[in-house]
Formats: structure tokens, sequence, C-alpha cells
């Protein structure tokens, strides 16, 4: 960068990376004197450098700037050369590198390699999903980049640290903000056993997880389901639909079926390790039934039932979710609703049919019946029997 920005505000002096500067991130980071916020591309200085901060940048421009409110602010001193005028400040996309150069960078540095290979053969080793495993690295390897310390320097403050940023700067939900949490302490708890000589506690002790979110799901009417599935007109992409609302499969679930889970003579669909790697069966409606038996007669699927690109591995999940709201967007129907509404919508429509939550609990593969009752929230209360008092008057 040609001007170095300093922004003095009560958490420190933060320095904005307008472009991608090798040397001066090099420069910073090497100091220790803070640490980099990912998610505005500042660095933030704890400490004050020996000497002040005008002594540590004094062969580079730099202008200086205090009483922040918003984007504009006080200007202090400006050092030459040359002079400048600056009327506002923005925000710019990096040019000469791109923003993944730079977290791959930071990951590298902190989570060393030796590390995340150790993470990865545990998890392998106790059967987690390869999602479970990928979002554990990618956790371990945010904490450690944002902090820029290694695993084996990372205290109990740090991790606080770590957790408001994830909640403030990246605007993450509580659930995955508690994701984090769960790869933080299965690393420190399974992989890195070693304490300090100290006896200093560990870096998860006291780490708090934070109040879950509940927001009720995104129901569709009968009639919005029908006018989507009606405006798929590919009958590939319209077998998938009905089948993620037919039978209340998660995407995941749709997407990996097998023309051999599909049974016909019972008319059941088997669910093969579905979350939690838990089989189940859930129903094969005769509708689905007829879309199934034309599709195979067109198609012909050998192994998937619905193949990728390449035959030997199945649609991605990316590409089902686009195929819904492509379908939405033709059906005309403007509702803020992702794929998985179909499966929310299936469970709705039979808890307002009158079946019994229980039976529901095990078609969607629920652990818990409490998971299921949410739905209670969003079915039609005159369908549950329940009558207003203002009606019975």
């Amino acid at each position: 960068m040609d001007v170095i920005y300093l922004f003095y505000e009560k958490s420190g002096v933060k320095i904005p990376f307008y472009d991608y500067d090798p040397q001066l991130f090099t420069q910073l980071r090497s100091s220790g004197l803070g640490y980099w916020d990912s998610a505005h591309r500042n660095f933030v200085l704890e400490k004050i450098p020996s000497g002040g901060v005008k002594a540590f940048f004094s062969r580079r421009p730099f202008v200086e700037a205090g009483n922040m409110a918003g984007n504009s602010g006080e200007m202090l001193s400006v050092i030459s050369p040359p002079p400048l005028t600056i009327d506002g400040f923005f925000y710019r996309p990096w040019e000469s590198e791109p923003d993944s150069a730079l977290k791959s960078a930071l990951k590298a540095d902190w989570f060393s390699h030796e590390w995340a290979a150790r993470l990865e053969t545990e998890l392998q080793a106790r059967k987690y999903s390869p999602k479970t495993i990928k979002a554990y690295r990618y956790y371990t390897g945010e904490c450690c980049g944002f902090l820029q310390k290694p695993v084996e320097q990372v205290t109990s403050e740090d991790m606080r640290r770590f957790m408001a940023h994830l909640n403030s700067g990246r605007l993450y939900s509580a659930s995955s903000i508690n994701l984090a949490i769960s790869a933080m302490k299965f690393f420190y708890r399974n992989v890195y056993t070693q304490h300090e000589a100290d006896g200093t506690e560990s870096a998860i002790e006291g780490t708090r997880r934070p109040k879950k979110d509940y927001r009720l799901p995104v129901v569709l009417d009968k009639e919005d389901v029908r006018l989507t599935l009606d405006a798929e007109e590919n009958l590939k992409h319209r077998l998938l639909l009905t089948l993620v609302y037919s039978a209340g499969l998660r995407v995941s679930e749709a997407v990996a079926l097998k023309v051999r889970h599909i049974d016909l003579q019972r008319k059941l669909i088997l669910v093969a390790s579905g979350k939690g790697r838990k089989d189940r069966y859930t129903m094969l409606a005769r509708s689905a039934e007829d879309l199934f038996a034309e599709y195979c007669r067109v198609y012909q699927p050998k192994t998937w039932l619905f193949p990728g690109q390449h035959p030997d591995s199945h649609l991605s999940i990316r590409s089902a979710q686009k195929v819904f709201e492509h379908a939405l967007t033709k059906a005309g129907i403007e509702r803020a609703a992702s794929i998985h509404g179909l499966r929310h919508s299936f469970a709705t429509h039979l808890l307002e049919g009158g079946t019994d939550i229980r039976y529901i609990q095990d078609l969607l593969g629920h652990s818990s019946v409490k998971t299921t009752q949410r739905y209670t929230h969003v079915a039609r209360k005159n369908a549950l029997f329940v009558t207003s008092p203002l009606d019975a008057l």
C-alpha cells in the first residue's frame, strides 16, 4: 500500500488493508503487537511499539485518524511524502493477491500441517463424518489464524476473544459458534494432551457455549408445494424434489439415494447412514412411485439414483439446492425458502393431518421428540383442533 492508515480506537490502533501488502503484513505479524482481524481486513495493534507508532512506520507515509465515527474521523497528522487530502475512506478489494491466499498463509503458519494431520487421524479413527472432519479442521485453523498463535500458546482468554470475534465480527450463528467450541474442545482433549509445565489452565477451560438461537422453520403451504413441483419440467429434478417432500428427506440424504434403496414392494425408502450415521425407513408415496418408474425407464440409473456429472458420484448438494431455487422462481413464489423447507413442510402437513408426532419423529429420523415438537408452532391451529376463544364467543 502507498499509504498506511492508522485508526485510533479504544480497542487499539486499527490498520486497514485496502490492498494486499505482504511486506507490511509480515512486519506487523512478526512484531507480536496485535492480531489480524480477517472479518474487516484490519490489523489491530493492541500494544504500542517501543519508540511509538510513528517510529515503527518511520520509512513509510501514513495518515493518523482519531475520534472515529463510522468511516470518517478527525485528521490528526499527515506524514509526507506526498501531502494527502483525505475526503473519506473506502473499501477496495485486493488486486494483487486474493483474500484466500492470505487466509491460507495465516492457517499454514499458525496451525501446522502436523497438528492438522493428527487431528484428522483422530477424527477418522472415531468414525466422524467427512463433513465434521472438515468443519473441525476449519475452525481449529481459523482460531490459530485469528489469534496468530500456535496451538501450544492458546489460552482460555484467547478462546474467549475468538468466540467474541465469531459472534460479532463474523456474525456466525449460535450453532456455528457451538461447532467451533466443539472443534477446539475435541482438539485439546483428544489430540493436544500435553499440559504446560507451570500448570496453567487449559485453553478450553471456562469456555461457555452461547445460548442457542430459536427460529421457526420456513414452511410452504400445500398449494405452494404443488406449484413448485409442477413448475419443474425436468423429470430428474422433479423426482428429486418430489422425494424430498413426500418422504421428508434431508437434501444430503436425497442426493445420496441409490436405486436399491427404493423398495417398491413395501413402498418404503431406505435412508442409509443418515444424520448421525443412522439408517431408517421412510414412506414412498404412490405418486412418487409412478414418477420413479417413469424416471428409471427414461434415465436407466445404475447405482446412484441421481448421478452427478461423473457416473461414479452422486448429484451435489449445491446442485440440488439450485434445482429447488429454480423451481421456486418458475412457480412465482417469492418466499425465502430453501430445499430444506420441503422437509419442514412434510412434517408440518403430516401434523396438520392428524398424524401422531411420534410417527413423524421416526420418519424424520429425530433422536428426540423435542426436535419434532417445534412443528406444532408453525402448524395451523385449527388443523390441530385448537379454536381461538374469540371464535367461540
